[in-house]
């Protein structure tokens, strides 16, 4: 399935709206992943299907102990929650920190993210920073696995502002 990932260069201007809106538009079923390195924002924004905000628990923070021994792209799911209007959502971690703690998996989620059957995948990596848990490694992962191949085909990497 499809996997895009939204970045910004400069700021981060509407680079979550931007992401949003695709998944809620997208014309198949689609995953949304908070991977904002400086703390993702969507636990804030939306709420779960009875009303009620959203929880780290389960999140990239729950997945991120499983991805050190490989993933399954089922176990992606598992992790996610579903918000009102039925998108699936993957939050995010809450800062820098943890988002850099976490640079060596990103190749490994996004082989997971790519791989992730009846579902297309939209990141959210938010500013492009430089280091190793940034988005700049995170996007550079989730469009190409951390190979030195280019992505295939059902890959895309946007950019906003």
């Amino acid at each position: 399935m499809a996997l895009i990932t939204f970045f910004s260069a400069k700021g981060a201007p509407g680079v979550t709206s931007t992401s949003m809106l695709v998944a809620a538009l997208w014309p198949r079923q689609t995953l949304l992943v908070d991977a904002d390195g400086s703390g993702g924002d969507l636990l804030m924004r939306l709420p779960d299907e009875q009303g009620v905000a959203l929880t780290q628990h389960p999140g990239l923070l729950t997945l991120l102990p499983l991805a050190r021994h490989g993933l399954a792209p089922g176990v992606v799911l598992d992790h996610s929650q579903v918000v009102h209007g039925g998108q699936r959502v993957l939050v995010g971690l809450e800062s820098a920190e943890q988002s850099e703690a976490a640079g060596a998996l990103w190749p490994t989620l996004a082989r997971a993210f790519r791989e992730l059957p009846d579902a297309d995948v939209m990141v959210d990596a938010g500013q492009l920073t430089p280091g190793p848990g940034s988005s700049r490694s995170r996007s550079a992962a989730t469009s190409s696995s951390g190979s030195s191949a280019p992505p295939p085909p059902a890959s895309c990497t946007c950019a906003t502002g």
